[in-house]
């Protein structure tokens, strides 16, 4: 009689992990996904503009990134509109491939690196936002039924054109094949999506997988002692505009807002730095660099934010509102997908962006303090939203996150 030993294994792979440095978020989703593929055994090595070097203790290689022309948060002309940095971007992701070999790429929000990965034909995989891949039939930032909807699709529409002709110029000197849509470049052979089907289900006619929030919570030094917070007996909101964006004056006016009403305000300054010294002397208002998100939410009512979707999933997963007011139509696209599951509202109505933010501050600025007021009153008091949040938290705590991504590869490798 025979004895019978069946062994699970999986075969360790070298994975080159590509992350846009235009967020600190795309960072840390980098190192929270490395982190689950070396805990499953595999190689990991990084890439990344050298400004992030810090946050990588090995294997880390720096690269250049058409993102550093103007250091912006979102797509701007100015990422495309040098041939030769674009062409620069690809040889340096082609001289990193060769010297180290992978077996698999995986690009974060990076628009070179699948042009990298098919010229020397390793499978490529990206992780990314249902909203901003190519071929969806809603406007950025706008309902379908909205006033000047065709006006920001124009712009946007002209605005991928430009990056697309710009981009082919160089996959032609570069024998590469042409694509028809810039956002082509951020899906893969197969495309993680770190939102899910409630909140945006994109058309796509490519492999997909939604995967849910990863996380990112414990891979920064942040403030966890709460005492004076959870001491105070007000309501609390928590104010983030994220790493990227910067307005003093629209975070200094919600706060006085927010203070008459009767709110303490927890307040992440961000790149707001003079913010803590502006309040020093209200002791209902507590200020941050940074803040660990998800601890923190378990003392508030009310998020406002910029409409980043892991600050909104977190604030969700919490069964906290968010009140969005947003930078580029990304955001404000993600404060719609928020009010269509009855757990978010936008601060302004949708607003034409033709690469300046400023409209939506001055957007902001035209609203008086009691129309601002209402809005709040509207979000926290909607008798739907406390039971969608219940629902909506439910979904979320049962989304894999950046362990499906290993379980993926794991079972193709």
């Amino acid at each position: 009689m025979g004895i019978y030993v069946y062994v699970n294994y999986v075969v360790c792979m070298k994975i080159l992990i590509i992350t846009s440095p235009n967020s600190l978020s795309h960072i840390l989703k980098a190192k929270s996904i490395g982190k689950s593929l070396i805990e499953n055994g595999h190689e990991i090595h990084y890439a990344t503009t050298p400004k992030y070097a810090h946050c990588f203790k090995q294997r880390f290689h720096p690269i250049p990134d058409i993102q550093e022309s103007d250091l912006s948060p979102f797509p701007t002309f100015s990422w495309y509109s040098s041939e030769t940095n674009i062409k620069n971007c690809i040889k340096a992701e082609l001289t990193l491939i060769e010297n180290i070999k992978p077996d698999l790429i995986i690009g974060i929000f990076r628009f070179t690196t699948r042009t990298a990965a098919k010229l020397t034909n390793v499978p490529f995989y990206s992780v990314a936002s249902g909203c901003i891949l190519p071929n969806q039939k809603t406007t950025l930032g706008f309902n379908n039924n909205e006033e000047n909807n065709q006006n920001q699709r124009y712009y946007l529409k002209c605005f991928n054109e430009f990056a697309t002709h710009k981009l082919n110029k160089v996959h032609k000197s570069l024998g590469a094949k042409t694509t028809d849509n810039i956002l082509n470049q951020l899906t893969g052979d197969m495309t993680f999506l770190w939102d899910f089907k409630d909140f945006f289900n994109p058309n796509a006619n490519y492999p997909h997988q939604h995967i849910g929030p990863i996380e990112v919570s414990n891979l920064l030094p942040t403030e966890t002692n709460f005492t004076k917070i959870e001491n105070n007996s007000l309501p609390k909101v928590l104010i983030s505009l994220g790493t990227c964006n910067t307005s003093t004056e629209f975070i200094s006016r919600m706060v006085n807002i927010m203070l008459d009403l009767g709110f303490a305000v927890i307040l992440c300054q961000g790149k707001n730095k003079n913010l803590k010294e502006r309040f020093s002397n209200n002791s209902n208002v507590f200020c941050y660099e940074f803040i660990h998100f998800k601890q923190a939410l378990e003392f508030c009512d009310l998020v406002i934010c910029h409409g980043g979707q892991l600050t909104l999933f977190e604030a969700f997963e919490k069964q906290v509102p968010a009140l969005i007011f947003p930078f580029h139509p990304e955001q404000a696209q993600n404060g719609i997908c928020a009010e269509s599951i009855n757990c978010g509202q936008r601060i302004i109505d949708s607003t034409v962006f033709t690469g300046d933010s400023n409209v939506y501050i001055n957007r902001f600025m035209l609203l008086s303090d009691d129309e601002i007021k209402q809005k709040i009153s509207d979000l926290v008091t909607n008798p739907k939203s406390k039971k969608a949040l219940k629902k909506i938290s439910k979904v979320i705590k049962e989304l894999p996150g950046e362990t499906a991504i290993a379980d993926y590869i794991n079972k193709v490798a």
